[in-house]
């Protein structure tokens, strides 16, 4: 049985450094790294719409769109987290009680980011139209 698993660790191990090791050899470096790295960068940029230099609203309206995100997805976390308190209660009013006020917590707080979410973006939507007409 000893035999068995030394055998098989040795296996695993072995097929996953053939793995990676291979990709290293099959595969020539580019002439010059740093090039091929900026025209792919490059690539990417334009693909998300960043080719031009963004303005101030621009720049306020993303980080305030970020934090909202990350705002969101820790409410997320909580409501999860309070249906797990509350499936793993086990019956015990006092676990169920604190379950719910963190489920009725993350769901307000959530309605919260989004309304926010929504009249931020409406707002700032409506001063870059301003400042810049031209923009749609």
């Amino acid at each position: 049985m000893k035999k068995l698993k030394i055998a098989t660790f040795f296996l695993f191990f072995s097929l996953i450094f053939s793995f990676f090791a291979s990709n290293h050899f099959c595969f020539a470096a580019p002439a010059n790294p740093l090039d091929e790295m900026k025209a792919n960068v490059t690539t990417v940029g334009k693909g998300a719409g960043l080719e031009k230099s963004a303005s101030l609203p621009d720049i306020v309206a993303n980080v305030i769109k970020v934090m909202m995100a990350i705002s969101g997805t820790i409410l997320v976390v909580l409501i999860v987290y309070a249906g797990f308190l509350w499936m793993t209660a086990g019956g015990v009013d006092e676990k169920v009680l604190t379950a719910k006020k963190y489920l009725k917590n993350g769901l307000i707080g959530l309605v919260l980011i989004v309304v926010a979410y929504s009249l931020t973006d409406f707002v700032i939507k409506n001063i870059v139209n301003i400042i810049n007409p031209s923009t749609p």
